[in-house]
């Protein structure tokens, strides 16, 4: 059987996160009974290099999404102009024959 050694708290799973991130815990103050917490630089570096990534695909990522949108409304603006030609065009068409059946009634 294994044994219990008790369960782990709020405490013990955060200190393993932020040590799993470089931040450490230390204690400052009259008597080091203060908490305090120890950030290295190249951790900021790495936050902020990892920040500026995750924008720039962001930005990438809407930019390209634009740009599919508009290539797309002036494909869709183009073919309704198209549309709209050969709508008008059978139209007329239609037109003309009920003119020549009128005609050809009347005779």
């Amino acid at each position: 059987m294994i044994p219990f050694k008790g369960r782990k708290t709020f405490r013990d799973s955060s200190r393993g996160l932020l040590d799993s991130i470089g931040i450490k815990k230390a204690k400052t103050g009259a008597g080091d009974k203060d908490p305090a917490y120890i950030l290295a630089q190249n951790t900021c570096l790495k936050f902020v290099v990892y920040t500026l990534l995750f924008i720039g695909f962001v930005i990438v990522i809407l930019g390209t999404t634009i740009y599919k949108v508009e290539l797309r409304s002036r494909a869709a603006q183009e073919a309704t102009e198209k549309e709209k030609v050969l709508s008008r065009l059978e139209e007329r068409n239609a037109h003309h024959k009920l003119i020549e059946s009128h005609m050809s009634l009347r005779d």
